[in-house]
């Protein structure tokens, strides 16, 4: 099971950007910096829960899609959608 590390979150005019580090048992890892604009923040959780909650529940969500190295290094995370469909129903608060 890999575990997601959220290393850094940073607020803008835009939303947020983390920094995420997804990390495997055998210790190899991946960066990721990730946009959440404000919009989607609180479509999905109704600012129910932290930024970085819905950040690491998307990578959940995308790590039983895909291995950790398929996933974008930049990338803003209606991104997800645009793959993904079923991702923003799994989302949603």
């Amino acid at each position: 099971m890999s575990e997601i590390k959220i290393t850094s979150t940073t607020e803008n005019n835009y939303g947020w950007e983390c920094r995420v580090k997804v990390i495997d048992e055998d210790k190899t890892k991946t960066e990721h910096l990730v946009t959440i604009p404000l919009p989607t923040y609180v479509r999905l959780t109704g600012k129910q829960y932290p930024v970085e909650k819905l950040v690491e529940k998307s990578f959940a969500f995308l790590l039983t899609k895909e291995p950790k190295e398929s996933i974008l290094g930049q990338f803003t995370l209606d991104q997800i959608g645009e793959y993904f469909p079923d991702w923003e129903n799994k989302m949603i608060k």
